[in-house]
């Protein structure tokens, strides 16, 4: 290139290869030149390509300085003496390819003499002019991935050690929320999770299903499942998990709490635990408001339905079939069996040997008989005797409401017994809920 006096700017560009690498070369015949000012540049900045200069040839020792080439290009001031004939190579590495690049040259011609060593300096941009970063990434002195430090790459991602955003943060295009309010997370369209002050920890779901997990009550926690419908009520299929505890001074006692679903007019509700056993199979405890049952074997009544009870020895009884003790009128459920069990002291007014006949009725003396214990001998030598009795019923498919009396009789006049009792050793008895009246088909069914 035949140059004189000043000149410039003169571009002069080239097209990066498939590895993002190119070379243009500016070289001045018939003159010396000092090159004054040089941009480099490349049209894209995906990859931001480095640029290097070499003077005479392509060589380590032959480098006068480098520098990040953006897509508004980097300056570099100072000057750059070549003899006439010498060559320049402006070389970039690591750019996009396809990407063009250019260098523009700005100089001056010089005498021979005046030929000298050249010194230049880049303005080694960290962002282009329209704000794009030129460098890989920025980052500290002691970054270490996952340790220490931190670093923002051109590609969008950032690691920080410790942040503090006043405002909202969002991520996932907008599906997880962070904010002054808690965490919402988008699992699906219409499918929301909730980390809430106000609510705790919520899964709401589409098919109206959530689970909540409340922990504003930091004494009571509670997890909260279930189905909620606008035609059934909100919580018309809820269930709830809650550690609570009974606050009585310094014996304080903690406990776990469940609460089955329930629907008005449904049948009663369950709760359902599984077990497995060593060989594979499947436990079963089946909970429900009434009893404990495991693979349909009662473990034990869990639930006591009513009774009577005297610390008040009743009249001497003969012949006559009297009461002695009546529970107050409960419902009994269809199709459920009931257990009776009576504790009490029998004392003769003489001693000879009788046979006392205690037995259960519906409502009263002329109520439907439930269970009659059958007579049992006391003893001649002895004037009383301690005696638990022990039966059971069942219940139809229809509810049946009404008291159970306890009625006793001796099979001749004399001598005449007494239930005793005194405070503390009460003479009673007490009826529980065993399970289905199916288990029990041998047993006379109250109607």
């Amino acid at each position: 290139m035949r140059v004189s006096g000043r000149f410039g700017p003169i571009p002069v560009q080239t097209t990066l290869n498939g590895n993002g690498e190119g070379t243009v070369e500016f070289q001045v015949n018939g003159n010396n030149a000092r090159i004054t000012n040089l941009m480099v540049k490349v049209d894209t900045s995906n990859a931001q390509a480095v640029c290097t200069l070499y003077l005479g040839q392509i060589a380590d020792a032959n480098i006068l300085g480098n520098t990040n080439s953006g897509s508004t290009g980097a300056p570099m001031s100072g000057n750059i003496d070549l003899f006439d004939g010498q060559i320049l190579y402006v070389v970039w590495t690591g750019g996009d390819p396809g990407a063009t690049a250019t260098a523009t040259f700005v100089g001056v011609t010089i005498p021979f003499e005046q030929v000298g060593t050249s010194d230049i300096e880049w303005d080694n941009p960290i962002a282009a002019g329209d704000g794009s970063l030129i460098y890989p990434a920025l980052k500290s002195p002691n970054f270490a991935a996952g340790v220490s430090g931190w670093r923002v790459d051109r590609d969008g991602n950032v690691e920080f050690n410790n942040a503090i955003i006043r405002g909202e943060f969002t991520a996932g295009n907008g599906n997880v929320v962070i904010d002054d309010q808690g965490v919402r997370v988008a699992l699906s369209p219409t499918d929301t999770l909730f980390m809430d002050i106000t609510e705790g920890f919520v899964v709401e779901s589409s098919s109206n299903a959530y689970i909540q997990m409340d922990v504003t009550n930091t004494d009571r926690p509670a997890i909260f499942f279930g189905l909620a419908d606008s035609n059934h009520g909100y919580d018309y299929l809820s269930a709830t998990i809650r550690a609570d505890y009974v606050e009585s001074g310094v014996n304080e006692r903690p406990f776990l709490q469940f609460f089955s679903p329930n629907i008005v007019g449904r049948a009663d509700s369950q709760i359902i635990l599984y077990g497995e056993r060593s060989d594979g199979a499947r436990a079963l405890i089946n909970l429900t408001a009434d009893t404990l049952i495991d693979n349909g074997s009662t473990l034990r009544a869990s639930s006591l339905i009513t009774g009577d009870s005297s610390d008040t020895a009743s009249a001497a009884i003969g012949t006559t079939e009297t009461v002695v003790l009546t529970s107050p009128s409960v419902e009994f459920r269809a199709n459920r069996a009931y257990a009776i069990v009576s504790t009490c002291r029998y004392v003769l007014s003489a001693a000879t040997a009788q046979f006392p006949v205690p037995r259960f009725r519906k409502t009263n003396l002329a109520g439907q008989l439930l269970a009659d214990t059958g007579r049992w001998d006391m003893p001649a030598s002895g004037l009383s005797i301690m005696k638990t009795v022990n039966c059971i019923f069942t219940v139809g498919a229809t509810n049946v409401t009404a008291p159970i009396v306890m009625t006793l009789q001796t099979p001749t006049a004399a001598p005449t017994i007494i239930q005793n009792a005194s405070a503390g050793n009460p003479r009673s008895f007490y009826i529980y809920d065993i399970g289905d009246a199916a288990d029990y088909p041998d047993h006379t069914e109250m109607t």
